[in-house]
């Protein structure tokens, strides 16, 4: 990986935490500088969110669980485009484990930076 790429997947791997987070997710702002207007989500609870739906379902979040990331990957598919991938670990702030997720992510880098086009977030089977 040359150091670019250690650099990129830095970069979106913090926008990927940041999404995660009661600041960024309470605020319609930042969510619109995040999200593609052409942003589409397959959701891990079957749904099919665009841009709008997805950010009104964002805000009303509740803050109830707290996230970490794991195993992230990066695939820089062209100068402007990136996949990444990642294991997603989840408790609330009762203490009680979520279902564990796979999530993916297409960036694509516009003129005001690094937006998500696309997000597919899958449960993890039990084992």
């Amino acid at each position: 990986m040359n150091p670019n790429d250690s650099e990129l997947l830095e970069h979106l791997q913090s926008l990927e935490a940041e999404l995660l987070t009661n600041p960024t997710r309470s605020s319609r702002e930042r969510l619109e500088k995040l999200l593609s207007v052409d942003f589409v989500e397959f959701g891990s609870s079957g749904r099919i969110f665009d841009r709008d739906s997805m950010i009104v379902s964002l805000v009303k979040w509740d803050g109830s669980s707290v996230h970490s990331i794991f195993d992230f990957t990066l695939l820089q598919i062209a100068e402007d485009a990136a996949l990444v991938t990642y294991r997603l670990e989840s408790v609330s702030t009762k203490g009680d484990d979520l279902p564990e997720s796979l999530r993916s992510s297409l960036w694509i880098r516009e003129d005001e930076g690094w937006v998500v086009r696309f997000h597919q977030g899958t449960r993890k089977a039990r084992e």
